[in-house]
């Protein structure tokens, strides 16, 4: 007999579902609300419906956007606060990974560098909008992780000695050095590679120095 069974409200409410059911061989195919047979859609529809409303999230973050003043800052803290919130609901690290495509390298993801600051003796770098960054040393720092590690690819930092020099580094424990010692005197310009993908969020650093032209 045929049915016009549909999902009810109460069983496609916005939900990250970690794992997706399958049916297993000794298991009978059986249908309605709660039959396993179901259990599938109702998972892809919480989904989509979670997925629905982070759009809506970032097109009203979009939205809020002075054109005005066309102050992007206000849109990247925008963006950045719901992907906290993403990773904070359980959705996976690698789903928010960048894509590196033409609207990235306009954007300046590449060429642009960005200018970090000192904080307290510490120095915080952020992988959403950029991936060169520069800084200027001018007390001793603690190179802190960011607070979301990306799932692989690199970035660069370029750390400036002040003239004053004797200026230490510390890097906090996700960094590993493999190669390479960080120059603490006056006018040394260092270069930090970081690779990204470690196992536990470790991150491998690479510390070298430009030369004298």
């Amino acid at each position: 007999m045929a049915s016009n069974l549909t999902i009810p409200g109460t069983h496609d409410l916005a939900a990250w579902v970690e794992q997706i059911k399958l049916i297993d061989t000794d298991e009978p195919v059986v249908g309605g609300i709660d039959g396993v047979s179901n259990a599938q859609p109702i998972q892809l529809a919480k989904r989509t419906q979670w997925l629905k409303a982070v759009i809506g999230q970032v097109v009203a973050a979009a939205e809020s956007v002075d054109p005005a003043t066309a102050n992007l800052d206000q849109l990247l803290e925008a963006i950045n606060a719901i992907i906290a919130e993403a990773l904070a609901a359980g959705l996976p690290a690698d789903m928010l990974r960048r894509a590196v495509n033409t609207p990235d390298l306009a954007a300046g993801y590449y060429t642009t560098p960005l200018a970090l600051e000192i904080v307290g003796g510490v120095v915080t770098p952020t992988y959403i909008d950029r991936n060169v960054m520069t800084l200027a040393v001018t007390e001793s720092i603690t190179l802190a992780a960011p607070e979301i590690v990306p799932a692989g690819g690199g970035a660069r930092i370029i750390a400036t000695i002040d003239a004053t020099g004797n200026r230490a580094l510390t890097l906090a424990s996700a960094y590993r050095v493999i190669d390479g010692e960080f120059d603490s005197e006056a006018g040394a310009v260092n270069i930090l590679d970081l690779v990204f993908g470690g196992p536990d969020g470790v991150i491998d650093v690479q510390i070298s120095q430009r030369g004298e032209a």
